[in-house]
Order: C-alpha cells, then sequence, then structure tokens
C-alpha cells in the first residue's frame, strides 16, 4: 500500500505523542482498546482508522492537549479523506443508473447520522461526555 503525505503526517503526530509519554504499544493497547499491531501501523502510516475514535483513545492515553487532540482530529480527517479520495490516474468508479423512486429518505437518514457525529466529536474535544439514551421511547 501507497502511503499517503496525510497519512504520514497523523503518524508523525502520532509518534510524538507515543514518544513523549514514554510508553510501549503494548500499553497503549491496554489503555486503549485497540491491538499492539493495528497501534503500530498507525504510526507507521501503513493504515489510517476508519474512525476517529481510536486516534483519540491514544491521544489520551499518551495525556495530549486539547490542542493536540485537535490537531489529530485535523490530521485525520485529512488523511481519511485521502483514502477515499481517487488515486491520480485511476479510472472513477462507475456510478450507478438513476431509479425512478430515489428514496429520499436515505438522505435524510444519512443527514442525521451525520449531525450526530459531528455532535459528538465536537462534545469529545471539548470535554463533554455525551448523555445518550438507552433506549428510545
Amino acid at each position: 500500500m501507497e502511503r499517503s503525505d496525510t497519512a504520514e503526517r497523523l503518524a508523525a503526530h502520532l509518534r510524538m505523542l507515543k514518544s513523549r509519554a514514554g510508553v510501549s504499544y503494548a500499553t497503549l493497547a491496554q489503555r486503549t482498546g485497540t491491538s499492539r499491531s493495528a497501534l503500530h501501523r498507525y504510526c507507521a502510516g501503513d493504515k489510517v482508522p476508519i474512525g476517529f475514535g481510536p486516534v483519540h483513545a491514544f491521544g489520551t492515553a499518551c495525556g495530549a492537549t486539547h490542542g493536540e487532540l485537535r490537531e489529530a482530529h485535523r490530521l485525520w480527517a485529512l488523511a481519511d479523506a485521502g483514502r477515499c479520495a481517487t488515486a491520480p490516474g485511476a479510472e472513477p468508479a462507475e456510478t450507478p443508473a438513476a431509479t425512478d423512486s430515489p428514496a429520499p429518505w436515505r438522505w435524510v437518514l444519512r443527514g442525521t447520522a451525520a449531525a450526530v457525529a459531528l455532535t459528538a466529536a465536537f462534545a469529545v474535544l471539548r470535554g463533554r461526555q455525551l448523555r445518550m439514551p438507552l433506549h428510545l421511547r
């Protein structure tokens, strides 16, 4: 897998946090609930986590400040977007043909999911705990 510049910048930030904290991958794995090998791949720039959760847990376990966590989030978002982007020179994927019923409710669900995810991310970055109901009535 070819490493992207954005993934490498995220990896460098994670390595800096780990080095400053002076902890091993095994200790971080216990503190974050992520495997040692996955943490090593993130720090090497070989892999970008699917979600921000592992990066946030990593930063918190290393004693990152709020500013460092915000920077980690920014770097993760750039690396995640880079992973999802089409590689230069590659043929774009075919788009599915339009159907007669576009199922507009899907857009509502996607928008709602995006709003919930953004609210959770901002709350985490501001150091507040979210209160989610255990069930919907």
